[in-house]
């Protein structure tokens, strides 16, 4: 079941209720982003900092903070009001395609061609700096280059050394497809991530949901709260470090290929509908659910609550 939500600022929320299947709207909502001239925003509502451009505006006052950051110094609000529980944690494999293909490639990086995003979010030139590494220890790679400019050619600064590097790496220019996404990791023994700004990578889940390993920026926004809770997932490491490359990459290499086990043991959308449930009635009160989320994923509500009818 692929679920394609739209991206707006502010999201209705429904909620699910397992003990009687009851599917119901809620009178809250979900900001994501900050509000365009003249918008406004009802209250009670509660945030995703899913955009790193308003989580320190004095203008928003949500009940609760659902962010992804290491450092909270920045972010408005009471420190019980902030909790470590990005969007990605709600990825699920019911929600992605999978394919099962041979494994061509070392690694695999998904980028943008543009000077801003690709860069600050996508950390293209960290991918560039540790090309070195890559080529040293003989790894073999591909980069997806998805929303890319019309002609196939880098937007990017990129010196002699580094245009002989990418020599090497296969270079996917088109957007590709949710089958094409699976293929593509499928063919490589891990993701690669030397992402920055990037609060909620939702690739990262999808990768580790494929029984991908990561690799990942330590200095990422979001997506190192998986490392740290099970190493299984990859390693992080530190750009601009070679030592620290070098061993992320000896120590992803060694992994086995089962992390889809462990995802749906710590996160997946049913254990996280749940903690968000429980979380907003904290402090909104008994709404009588057990799940909620956005009401992008009604369907969802309703195939489990037909589901549970039939039995």
């Amino acid at each position: 079941m692929i679920i394609n939500q739209p991206p707006e600022r502010i999201k209705t929320i429904v909620g699910y209720n397992e003990s009687t299947g009851e599917i119901k709207d809620l009178p809250i909502s979900c900001l994501r982003k900050p509000l365009k001239p003249g918008q406004t925003i009802r209250s009670p509502y509660f945030a995703f900092v899913s955009n790193p451009n308003f989580a320190n505006l004095n203008q928003y006052q949500p009940f609760m903070w659902l962010h992804c950051f290491k450092n909270l110094d920045w972010l408005t609000g009471k420190d019980e009001n902030k909790y470590l529980f990005p969007e990605s944690d709600f990825a699920d494999e019911c929600f992605i395609a999978r394919a099962e293909v041979p494994i061509k490639y070392d690694y695999c990086y998904f980028t943008l061609n543009h000077i801003h995003s690709g860069v600050d979010y996508k950390g293209f030139y960290t991918f560039l700096n540790s090309l070195e590494v890559f080529h040293n220890l003989k790894l073999k790679g591909t980069v997806v280059v998805y929303f890319s400019a019309s002609q196939k050619r880098w937007v990017f600064n990129i010196n002699s050394h580094h245009k002989k590097l990418l020599n090497n790496v296969d270079v996917v220019w088109k957007k590709l497809d949710h089958e094409g996404v699976a293929k593509v990791m499928a063919s490589s023994r891990f993701s690669f991530f030397p992402n920055h700004k990037d609060c909620s990578p939702r690739m990262v889940s999808e990768s580790l949901i494929r029984n991908r390993p990561v690799l990942i920026n330590d200095n990422i926004y979001g997506g190192w709260h998986y490392i740290e809770k099970d190493k299984n997932f990859g390693s992080l490491f530190i750009p601009g470090d070679n030592k620290s490359l070098e061993k992320a990459v000896s120590n992803v290499m060694l992994l086995p290929n089962n992390q889809s086990d462990s995802w749906k043991q710590y996160y997946g959308f049913e254990s996280s509908t749940r903690k968000l449930a429980s979380l907003v009635q904290k402090y909104c009160g008994d709404m009588g659910v057990s799940h909620l989320y956005f009401s992008d994923f009604r369907q969802v509500f309703k195939k489990w609550s037909k589901k549970r009818g039939k039995n």
